[in-house]
Parts: structure tokens; C-alpha cells; sequence
């Protein structure tokens, strides 16, 4: 797919540091009481601030239409990114941009945006899009790995790392 490789290097140094920020997020839903479904299903449904959020919101027994609240406000910033991007992917068909709409995140669209605004070849714009965002899969697998791994890693760490 054209453009796919290029934009594959564009988050493939992002997504370092994400890794580690996945594994410390998976770890912390499980210890403040997710389950590990519930873990899971986060891990992989959410790709937003939500996941740093929500467990800090749930350890401090916060009620579930805050959080809910929480989250809305949040990812407003996506309605102003998913404007930005309507240009590219105007003159696609409607599961192509259902697709790119799934996969918009601020690891994406900020080293993407602008490069997609100047290219016109219909061809180039899906690929440099949507390789970002399969980058992003290893950072949920990064996730996973913190939450099967948060059952190994003993109790008092976590308090000594609290303030």
C-alpha cells in the first residue's frame, strides 16, 4: 500500500516510550481492582487519556457518571482532529473512513496531519494513515503485558510509589 512505509516510520520512535507508559496503565487497572477482562477490554477499546484517567478515578471510588463525564471531555479533542482529517478522506468510501475514524489518535494524527494535507495522490494517503496505527497495536500488547504482569509485581511497590 502506498505511503504505508513511510508512515510506519513516522510513530514506530513514538511508540517506545508509549510501550513503557502501556505496561505502567495495564498494571495500574489491575491494582486498582479491574478485572482482567475488564483490563483487557480497555486495553484494547481505548486509545486515549481514558486509560490514565479512569483508574485513578476508580481507586478513588469516584461515581461511574464522573468517570463517564470524565471520559466525554477527554476525547473532545478528537471531533477537532477528525475535522482536520475530513479533507483527506473526503472521497473515500464510507467503511475507509469508519476505519480511520477507529484509528485516530493523537500518536497518528500529530505526525500525520500535515503531510496528509499536502499530498494529493488518493492512493499514498490510506496507507501513511493507517500503518501508524498498527504501530500502535504493539503498545496494546505493551498493555497486556502490564496486566498479566501486575500479579507478580509485589503490593508495597505500589504504595512506595504513591505520594
Amino acid at each position: 500500500m502506498a505511503g504505508a512505509r513511510e508512515g510506519f516510520q513516522v510513530d514506530l520512535t513514538i511508540s517506545v516510550g508509549l510501550k513503557a507508559s502501556a505496561v505502567v496503565t495495564g498494571m495500574a487497572m489491575c491494582s486498582v481492582g479491574f478485572t482482567t477482562w475488564q483490563a483487557i477490554a480497555m486495553n484494547l477499546l481505548l486509545f486515549s487519556g481514558v486509560q490514565l484517567v479512569a483508574p485513578a478515578l476508580v481507586a478513588a471510588t469516584v461515581p461511574l457518571w464522573i468517570i463517564v463525564a470524565t471520559a466525554l471531555v477527554i476525547n473532545l479533542r478528537f471531533m477537532t482532529f477528525s475535522a482536520a482529517l475530513a479533507q483527506s478522506f473526503s472521497d473515500f468510501h464510507a467503511p475507509a473512513r469508519w476505519l480511520a475514524g477507529y484509528r485516530l489518535t493523537d500518536e497518528v494524527i500529530t505526525p500525520c496531519l500535515h503531510k496528509l494535507l499536502l499530498v494529493e495522490d488518493r492512493n499514498w494517503r490510506p496507507g501513511y494513515y493507517l500503518a501508524p496505527s498498527l504501530v500502535l497495536v504493539s503498545v496494546a500488547s505493551a498493555g497486556l503485558v502490564g496486566i498479566f504482569a501486575s500479579g507478580s509485581v509485589p503490593h508495597r511497590w505500589y504504595i512506595a510509589a504513591m505520594p
